[in-house]
């Protein structure tokens, strides 16, 4: 093991190696006096700004900086997208010193009784938000999807509260149980693309699916033909409203992102021409989403997340939102060109190759749908004639 303290500029940096690899970074920040630290002064750990919002620091910033002013506010965080990645990110310029990325604390937003919960972060138990913010929240899901920030800074209080129950004795409901719209994205994977023998849009193909046909992580799936097929998908969740939105922005209007199922019925499908997308994807419990919200913070990278599905345990489904042809800044861009996108609005962004149509392996009584995210968690829905 090697043990390295380097001193420079007030800032101590302490580096270890075992056999070779860096095991160890701890950065600290001297303070000389007159000056002031800013809140974000570390490479990595947990911050707060100047009005209070929790952050986790990302990089370093230079120092010293004279004076507070130079600490960056929540007003001027916002979320950039890289220009070679187009992976989201926080980001703070500092005026006196070197720019400062840094990620506000995530949550994990479910739906408990129709009552807004957060899942604490083992995912073991949850907190009800209006109890926990001592009623200055609200109980509604809805409504609290409008105060992602209030809801980051009661997150970090978690580990100090007890919490309201154990995820182990309750039903979830879907995270956003009243969307005003809900969106669907076809063949948005070449593979899927090519196993259902369709060729690639040029532009986006998009379908509504019903708002009442949202249902929770676990609710069973209604059978009602012998054609009912799965579609495991990743689902945005729209946080501030706007229209005529920018790819270039668009992250800065995501609040979060869930597991989802397109389920779709393929005999009411293509019960006419041109198919009737919305009808057959729109039947009651047709859009399992969940287990919960997963604030935009708290993905390391969504367009490297991997999508499972599983029939009765065996993979049907396996791919990564990396293969989407049209990204979620593209999808936002296009559709906040023809209506505007509102808070809690829906977008199931497509599915990857593997669905039931293109074997003709469609769902049965008491077959058992898991779909996985990574990084968003898992949802487990059984199948029932009806």
């Amino acid at each position: 093991m090697v043990v390295v303290l380097v001193v420079v500029a007030g800032v101590v940096v302490l580096v270890v190696v075992v056999a070779g690899v860096v095991v160890l970074v701890v950065v600290v920040v001297v303070v000389v006096p007159g000056s002031v630290a800013p809140s974000c002064a570390a490479v990595t750990g947990l911050a707060a700004d100047d009005d209070g919002v929790a952050l986790r620091v990302t990089s370093a910033v230079s120092l010293p900086l004279p004076h507070a002013a130079s600490t960056p506010t929540a007003a001027q965080t916002r979320m950039v997208v890289d220009r070679r990645t187009r992976r989201p990110y926080r980001s703070i310029g500092a005026e006196r010193g070197r720019a400062v990325t840094v990620r506000r604390m995530g949550f994990r937003l479910a739906n408990v009784d129709d009552r807004a919960v957060l899942v604490s972060p083992d995912e073991l138990t949850y907190h009800d938000v209006a109890d926990a913010s001592g009623g200055t929240l609200s109980p509604d899901p809805m409504a609290t999807l409008a105060v992602a920030e209030q809801l980051a800074e009661l997150a970090v209080t978690l580990p100090s509260r007890a919490p309201t129950g154990s995820i182990a004795d309750v039903t979830l409901g879907p995270p956003v149980p009243h969307p005003q719209k809900v969106f669907g994205i076809g063949l948005n994977y070449r593979d899927h693309a090519a196993e259902t023998s369709k060729a690639v849009p040029d532009e986006p193909l998009v379908f509504t699916k019903f708002p009442s046909c949202l249902v929770g992580p676990t609710a069973d799936i209604e059978l009602r033909s012998d054609g009912v097929d799965y579609e495991g998908e990743l689902v945005v969740v729209i946080g501030r409203s706007g229209r005529d939105i920018v790819a270039a922005d668009a992250w800065n209007h995501v609040v979060g992102l869930m597991v989802g199922q397109d389920v779709s019925d393929r005999p009411q499908q293509y019960a006419s021409t041109p198919p009737h997308f919305d009808l057959g994807k729109s039947f009651d419990t047709f859009g399992p989403t969940g287990p919960w919200l997963v604030a935009l913070e708290d993905v390391p990278d969504p367009t490297q997340l991997r999508i499972v599905t599983e029939v009765n345990g065996e993979v049907r489904q396996d791919g990564t939102t990396a293969d989407l042809i049209l990204d979620v800044p593209t999808l936002i861009e296009y559709l906040s060109r023809i209506a505007t996108l509102t808070t809690g609005d829906l977008i199931f962004t497509g599915t990857p190759a593997g669905v039931g149509a293109a074997s003709g392996r469609f769902l049965r009584d008491g077959d058992v749908v898991t779909t996985t995210i990574s990084g968003l968690g898992t949802m487990t829905n059984r199948c029932a004639d009806r």
